[in-house]
C-alpha cells in the first residue's frame, strides 16, 4: 500500500484501535499505518476484501495480534458475565426480601 502523504511503498494494514477506526470500520475502510512518516489512514479495500499481507511475518504478527485480542476479549466478557449475573441474583434476594407475604 502506498503512503498518501509520503508516497512510501511500505504501509501495512494495522488492527482496530478507537473510535475513529470503529466508525470506519462500519464504512468498509481498514487501518494502514506508513512506518516512514508515522501516517495512520484509511482505505477502502478493492475486490471486497482487504490486500494480501505483504510478508509471511506480517501475517504470523497479524495472528499473534488477533490471538492476545482474543484472550482478553474473552476473559473480559466472561467477567462481565459473571458479574451481570451475581448483580441480578443480589436485586432479586433484595426485590423478593420486601415483597409482602415473602416470609
Amino acid at each position: 500500500m502506498t503512503c498518501p502523504k509520503c508516497k512510501s511503498r511500505d504501509a501495512h494494514r494495522v488492527l482496530r484501535e478507537g473510535p475513529r477506526d470503529a466508525l470506519a470500520n462500519w464504512l468498509l475502510m481498514k487501518p494502514y499505518l506508513c512506518p516512514s512518516c508515522a501516517n495512520r489512514f484509511h482505505v477502502i479495500p478493492k475486490g471486497g476484501g482487504h490486500p494480501p499481507l505483504l510478508e509471511q511475518f506480517e501475517l504470523r504478527m497479524a495472528e499473534a495480534r488477533r490471538g492476545k485480542a482474543g484472550r482478553w476479549l474473552r476473559r473480559t466478557g466472561l467477567l462481565t458475565y459473571l458479574l451481570a449475573i451475581v448483580l441480578f441474583a443480589l436485586l432479586f434476594a433484595v426485590v423478593l426480601r420486601f415483597l409482602p407475604g415473602a416470609q
